[in-house]
């Protein structure tokens, strides 16, 4: 084993404690000229509060300011979010995107061809929160660009399908692209009802599965009933995944006209299916449905034996048939899933 000599051992200690000791001081230095700059925004915010106002009211700018300084811009763009953020007005929200549209196109414009992600989707931020429409054609072509992350393209997604642009559907719609489920839902939300409706549900056959997934949950969010037969008939798909998000969807409608195209499916094996089915039972009451609620209650997975449980209660005879099972059941699950629902009462 070789000796480090003391020396060398204490001369370690000393360059670690110097350096953490400049580390630390920088760090201070940083805050420190963060909070001048943060007082001296303050303070040009207070004494231009006024005009501020008024810009937000009446979309009228009188203060001479040279809002190409980093300073000025920063402020007053942290004030129209905090704005934002705890005032739902659509004149202010519109003077806002008027004003900045006037005075912050090109700086966003270099900002998004900054090598800093950070600052790209910063500004790809702010250009969603002010609603900036004048990017739109800018943000369509940006999308295509070769340099733009994976971050970057969603949030442009989001940005265009606000701003209604149809095309976003065709981008989705694309086998190459591909992106974690929700976002394909999460940006369906935000078209209006007539487009999803058209290029999307209307069109299901010829947009891809995801899209497909999104759509079914969108029927179901929305409680449209008029797509029942829809549901029913993708309830059949060879797409399991595709069957099992259908019936979901069908019990979110809090309404079923007939239980008999879905009997078939009732000799299924997957617990997914088992458990949703038992919930639609609950929609539309059918007797052939009572065997297989009652077999059910002895399913290995919980959330069958609970579903099924609560669906047998809901019918005439269920609570009969509960305190039967309770009672005389040779199978503790199901004794157990009996007696915890006739305590419990239906639930939905």
């Amino acid at each position: 084993m070789v000796a480090i000599p003391l020396e060398i051992i204490l001369s370690i200690i000393i360059v670690l404690l110097v350096s953490l000791l400049i580390f630390f001081l920088s760090l201070i230095r940083i805050k420190w000229k963060r909070s001048i700059k943060e007082k001296k925004q303050a303070d040009w915010l207070k004494e231009h509060e006024e005009y501020l106002f008024t810009l937000l009211s009446t979309g009228e700018w009188s203060v001479r300011a040279n809002v190409s300084s980093k300073f000025v811009y920063e402020a007053i763009e942290q004030f129209f979010l905090n704005f934002l953020k705890t005032v739902n007005d659509p004149v202010s929200q519109h003077h806002i995107q008027q004003w900045v549209e006037a005075n912050f196109t090109e700086r966003y414009r270099k900002q998004l061809t900054s090598r800093s992600m950070a600052i790209r989707l910063n500004t790809l931020y702010r250009i969603k929160k002010f609603h900036c429409t004048s990017f739109q054609a800018f943000l369509y072509d940006y999308y295509s660009s070769d340099k733009v992350s994976l971050e970057e393209k969603i949030l442009i997604l989001q940005i265009l399908s606000i701003f209604q642009d149809e095309r976003v559907i065709e981008l989705l719609n694309k086998e190459e692209e591909e992106y974690p489920y929700f976002y394909y839902f999460d940006i369906l939300t935000k078209f209006s009802n007539d487009i999803v409706v058209e290029k999307v549900i209307e069109n299901h056959k010829n947009v891809t599965t995801k899209l497909q997934y999104a759509a079914i949950e969108y029927i179901g969010s929305q409680g449209w009933s008029e797509y029942e037969p829809l549901l029913i008939e993708l309830i059949d798909h060879d797409n399991e995944e595709m069957s099992i998000r259908a019936m979901k969807a069908l019990y979110q409608l809090h309404y079923l006209s007939d239980m008999a195209p879905l009997l078939p499916h009732f000799e299924t094996e997957r617990w997914q299916k088992k458990m949703w089915l038992a919930k639609l039972s609950m929609l539309h009451h059918h007797d052939a449905c009572i065997p297989y609620l009652k077999q059910w209650l002895t399913d290995s997975s919980w959330y069958v034996r609970r579903a099924a449980a609560n669906a047998l209660l809901s019918y005439p005879t269920g609570e009969f048939e509960l305190r039967q099972i309770a009672q005389f059941s040779e199978d503790a699950f199901a004794r157990d899933a009996a007696k915890e629902r006739l305590e419990r009462g239906i639930g939905f």
